[in-house]
């Protein structure tokens, strides 16, 4: 700069000369580089300086919802336990884990999924304080940090976010529902540091979800259960692997004549002498710990063993299986059937594979290949608990399934519940239109089956016809039936017009 100013004085003290022009001009073209050179690393330096917050955000913040991701919140909670205890505070912990998100997964696909969570993230914020911390751990698990909060105020928070969960989700032309469980832990009541707090809410959160109640606290009575998962999906790969499990059957029956038309194989767990563990216990932990094919490989081999033993003993029902969405994600799975059947000398028509509605949406065209291929080996294919997923109903009439089962939630309580009752004629009149049959599980009355029998139902299942039982006591019970022994038409029950009329659904 004091060289420009210089060789300025000297032009305006002497005459410019050719010289003096062209150095004006050298000057004037370095003065320019050097303004360039200067603008173009202030905005190189500004550009690392973004880049590098933008890095710092990413590793700090969960990409899809821009909230704190799992290593900021335990930074966050350390900060606040580290205040806490500084100034006698109090600090509450919420774990929330979104209700019915895997049934939107596994039907509409992940990236709907996506975008119910990118909704979600939004209406958490703000739900909370300013002062609260919302975090993404992954999945559908959000956490909630709220510093200098007592549990009266954290259980406040919860039942606003429960309220806020209930309105319904705008993605492309669905619209959905998704609900939230929320499990509570406190410093300094349940937990001094970060990770037994989390792993408290976790216990409390599922304690929530089991129970149905929206959100709970962390109660230590309740950590037997959190032990309980743990020790059971330790012990159930060694239960599949040793031959500890045992199916029972359950017949179903047609509606009109009483008969006997299938067998659903249901899979239990006698842990021990004292303790049998029902699927609605260990089939999550199989999916969950991956075992779920596993276990669909042992149901099948035990159920076509059995079917090739009685069909020595003349009993020729058909037995019915569930299959899971990760079964007809599997490669080679029709292979394994069709080779399991060759090998045990029994027909693909002695067979019903059961998958849920949301499984058939899971990768519809992967599924709707392996449903047609098992379809060609002529075994039946059956839509199980219709009515409790989201699917299209212009996919499911393309499926090559023949029957659709009326999941019992609807059919329980239907002498009780009008609506419940109606969901089920419009779910009967559906399926015979789509050219199917129709078999309504839950059916622990006579009354109810009656109200089937006026609704035009096909076929029955449950407690009124008989309970889970066996392989050994089958073919007693099929006997008691042929001979009449049975009968289902008169056991004692309380009187259907005490609560729905049956005339009065038929004609409403």
């Amino acid at each position: 700069m004091l060289g420009y100013c210089l060789f300025a004085a000297h032009l305006w003290r002497t005459d410019i000369r050719i010289i003096d022009t062209l150095l004006a001009f050298y000057f004037l073209a370095g003065g320019i580089f050097i303004m360039l050179v200067v603008k173009m690393s202030i905005a190189s330096m500004n550009n690392a300086k973004r880049i590098a917050s933008v890095e710092r955000h990413n590793a700090t913040h969960d990409e899809l919802t821009s909230l704190p991701n799992r290593g900021l919140l335990h930074t966050r909670i350390e900060h606040a336990l580290t205040h806490a205890k500084q100034t006698d505070g109090q600090v509450a912990v919420l774990l929330l884990d979104l209700d019915r998100f895997k049934e939107i997964n596994d039907t509409l696909g992940h990236h709907t999924g996506d975008l119910v969570l990118q909704q979600i993230a939004p209406r958490l914020r703000e739900t909370a304080r300013d002062s609260d911390t919302v975090a993404r751990l992954g999945g559908d698990e959000f956490c909630i940090i709220m510093p200098a909060t007592d549990l009266n105020a954290a259980g406040i928070l919860s039942e606003r976010i429960i309220e806020t969960m209930q309105h319904p989700i705008q993605v492309h032309q669905h619209t959905l529902k998704v609900g939230a469980s929320i499990g509570i832990s406190h410093y300094p009541r349940h937990a001094k540091d970060t990770d037994t707090l989390l792993r408290h809410a976790d216990v409390a959160m599922y304690t929530a979800k089991r129970k149905n109640t929206g959100y709970a606290v962390y109660d230590a009575e309740n950590d037997k259960y959190s032990l309980r998962r743990l020790q059971l999906t330790n012990e159930l790969e060694d239960a599949i692997k040793h031959d500890r499990l045992e199916l029972h059957y359950q017949p179903i029956i047609s509606i009109n004549d009483i008969q006997i038309l299938h067998i659903e194989a249901l899979a239990r767990w006698p842990r021990s002498n004292i303790e049998v563990v029902l699927p609605d216990d260990f089939i999550p932990i199989a999916e969950r710990s991956g075992l779920i094919h596993k276990l669909t490989r042992w149901v099948l081999n035990k159920a076509t063993r059995q079917l090739s033993e009685w069909g020595g003993l003349g009993i020729t029902c058909r037995i019915s299986i569930n299959i899971s969405s990760s079964d007809l994600q599997q490669p080679g799975f029709v292979e394994e059937v069709k080779e399991l059947l060759s090998k045990r000398r029994v027909t693909a028509d002695r067979l019903i594979f059961e998958i849920t509605e949301s499984s058939m949406m899971r990768d519809y065209e992967q599924t709707h290949t392996v449903l047609n291929k098992l379809h060609n080996l002529g075994i039946t294919l059956a839509i199980d608990d219709f009515g409790t997923g989201y699917s299209s109903l212009a996919h499911l009439k393309h499926l090559p399934t023949n029957l659709i089962k009326i999941d019992q939630s609807f059919v329980v309580d239907m002498t009780e519940d009008e609506n419940d009752a109606v969901i089920v004629r419009s779910t009967i009149d559906l399926a015979h239109n789509m050219g199917k049959k129709v078999v309504a599980e839950g059916v622990h009355s006579r009354e109810v089956m009656d109200i089937l029998e006026i609704l035009g139902c096909d076929m029955a299942q449950g407690f009124h016809i008989a309970r889970p039982m066996p392989a050994s006591e089958l073919p007693a019970w099929l006997s008691a039936l042929k001979e009449n022994r049975i009968d289902l038409r008169t056991r004692p029950v309380r009187r259907a017009e005490d609560n729905l009329q049956p005339a009065r659904l038929k004609n409403s």
